[in-house]
Order: structure tokens, then sequence, then C-alpha cells
């Protein structure tokens, strides 16, 4: 989450716009990470991260609340996807990759594929 902090404010610092990380140093329980918060205060943006440290792993974990919350403020919600890699091949790398994933709610269904994981499941 601090990679997605550190970009989204130097994307922002001459704008006036402020980025607020919820979850900088308490885990909110929100069904995002950060807001982007436009001059007059109102919200430009909501953020939620998703990290991963193999580049083959290609799925991630998005809790229903997260995709409601997508699904409800559509453009105003974006999806980073990170990607570290703690030995990058080439030296001129940072061995980081973002992938930005902005309105989900029009990727879902299309371009995207979501798998569902039931971890509660009650036999009967």
């Amino acid at each position: 989450e601090r990679i997605i902090f550190e970009y989204l404010k130097q994307q922002h610092a001459n704008s006036g716009r402020r980025v607020v990380w919820l979850n900088e140093h308490i885990e909110r329980r929100e069904p995002y990470d950060m807001v982007v918060f436009d001059t007059d205060d109102t919200v430009l943006n909501y953020v939620e991260v998703k990290t991963t440290t193999q580049s083959s792993k290609r799925t991630f974990e998005i809790s229903r609340r997260e995709v409601e919350f997508a699904l409800e403020k559509r453009s105003k919600f974006t999806l980073y996807r990170v990607l570290i890699d703690f030995a990058p091949t080439d030296s001129n790398k940072t061995g980081v990759s973002i992938t930005m994933v902005p309105d989900l709610s029009r990727h879902l269904g299309k371009s995207l594929q979501m798998l569902i994981y039931m971890s509660d499941l009650d036999p009967h």
C-alpha cells in the first residue's frame, strides 16, 4: 500500500489534492485503502490496493464488500495491482510493476474473471 500511497502523492503533488491512507497505522476494515480528495474536500477517488510478490500469481482476493463498493462508486473506485519482484532480472528496473484498473465495475464480467472461494462451507 505504501508504494501506491507515495505514487498517488507524487501524482497529485502540484494539484492541491490530498491523498489519505486509511490503513497507514491500523487496518480500518473499509472496502478501500485510500481516498483522494479534491481541493474542495470532495472525494475524487477511492483506491483499493492488491499486492503480490509472485509474478505468476494472476489471482487475488477481493471481498464481496469491496466488489459491492466498487459497483456503487463506479468511476470513483480504482483498483491498483502491485507486483513486487525481489529479484528483478534487469538491473535497470525497480522491481515493482503497477497495474491500474479504473472503474472496476466496467470490467467485472468482461476482461476480468472472478473466482469465488467459500471458506466456511456448511455441508448439508
